[in-house]
């Protein structure tokens, strides 16, 4: 990590600039106190600064965008860790917390600038929030639910089992009151049962609808954990504003999604990743192959319509990358993939206003790649410079 007083120069063959990303071709990106002050040529660089002014990094052949974010993954849970979802309510608080910082640390190097926790024990993922934010833990910046909030007969590793509207009521406000960016609920399984067409739906459309008027009063934002079914259409239609997963959706689902205006986050390498099977356990690996290939056309389905999306690895630290890749198998164009990591997941994350893009006067989130990623997803996979706030932590140099 290195700080100077003088303000940053990026040079690099490639920027994509805009929430767009648009390429700027030889170009130059002038950074002060941690945002991104001008973006513009080479060239007029070269005739109107002067180079001992600044701390120049030319990161040569290089594409330079947004810094990604995460939008799904969880600080207290590492799915590179065998029956890591067992662990999460079988380990100490203090022992989820060191996981969090080898893993966050591990994030931001891989280029990941802003991650959206999907719920945490016992608010850990506030107090690191705060402690990143203040530079006493090396992560990247953090929007946080705090508790996720699930049903008294529902699914979850995460938080503490709730019953009735008036239960459900009070977690929200706690959420709130303890710091949570957004609210979180687990609506279903999380993955399909084997052998059966039905999703069971844990919460009523009562307990979800309170949820989102409690929250939405103080404008915070509810995500449901919500793999298809009755569940999804009672989300969506509650008002909730992104759906985790949707690995059953069809295309009733689909159109209830444009309808209602909602965000989808992808979580594809779940299924799509067989690398993860190693950490499972051996009921879950079964149950992941014996759904991968409808999981497989769901995903295909609501790419094809075309659903306004974010994603997130669900926890496989380090490797939103693949979740890239995944998004242009099952449908997306490069751009729309990587708008998945930058742009529009800033949007999904209510940062937008202070990251995603490369504007003037947005935070200096940045990282630089070996080739264009509008051409080549690929390329993602190695991250050779990385700054968060205007703060380098990664550089070849």
């Amino acid at each position: 990590m290195s700080v100077l007083n003088k303000p940053f120069a990026l040079f690099a063959k490639n920027i994509l600039v805009g929430k767009e990303l648009d390429v700027c071709s030889d170009a130059c990106i002038l950074i002060n106190d941690s945002k991104i002050s001008k973006i513009l040529k080479k060239e007029e660089f070269d005739k109107q600064y002067k180079k001992e002014d600044y701390q120049i990094i030319d990161l040569k052949n290089g594409t330079i965008l947004p810094g990604l974010i995460e939008c799904h993954t969880h600080v207290g849970l590492d799915a590179r860790l065998a029956n890591h979802l067992e662990m999460m309510v079988s380990i100490t608080d203090c022992e989820l917390t060191i996981m969090a910082l080898k893993s966050l640390r591990e994030d931001l190097e891989a280029g990941i600038t802003t991650a959206r926790c999907a719920g945490d024990q016992n608010y850990i993922d506030v107090v690191i929030k705060n402690k990143i934010r203040d530079g006493s833990v090396v992560g990247p910046n953090l929007v946080v639910s705090g508790m996720a909030i699930r049903a008294l007969h529902g699914f979850s590793y995460l938080g503490y089992p709730y019953t009735g509207v008036d239960e459900f009521r009070y977690k929200t406000r706690e959420n709130i009151v303890k710091g949570a960016d957004w609210i979180k609920l687990f609506a279903t399984p999380g993955v399909p049962p084997v052998g059966l067409d039905f999703i069971p739906a844990f919460l009523s459309p009562e307990e979800i609808k309170v949820v989102v008027d409690d929250a939405h009063r103080v404008n915070i934002p509810v995500g449901a954990h919500c793999i298809g079914g009755q569940a999804l259409i009672d989300c969506i239609k509650s008002g909730v504003d992104v759906i985790e997963h949707a690995y059953t959706a069809n295309e009733v689902h689909a159109e209830l999604f444009h309808k209602y205006d909602t965000w989808l986050d992808y979580t594809s390498g779940i299924f799509m990743d067989e690398s993860r099977e190693a950490f499972l356990s051996k009921q879950n690996v079964e149950k992941i192959k014996y759904h991968r290939d409808s999981v497989i056309k769901s995903m295909e389905l609501l790419m094809k319509a075309d659903i306004k999306f974010s994603l997130g690895t669900d926890a496989y630290h380090g490797l939103l990358y693949r979740e890239v890749e995944f998004a242009v198998q099952v449908g997306s164009t490069n751009k729309k993939a990587l708008q998945g990591v930058t742009s529009n997941a800033a949007v999904v994350c209510r940062v937008d206003n202070k990251t995603g893009s490369i504007v003037q006067g947005l935070n200096a989130d940045i990282i630089c790649v070996s080739n264009n990623p509008l051409d080549d997803v690929r390329v993602l996979k190695d991250v050779s410079f990385v700054m968060k706030n205007g703060v380098v932590y990664k550089n070849i140099e």
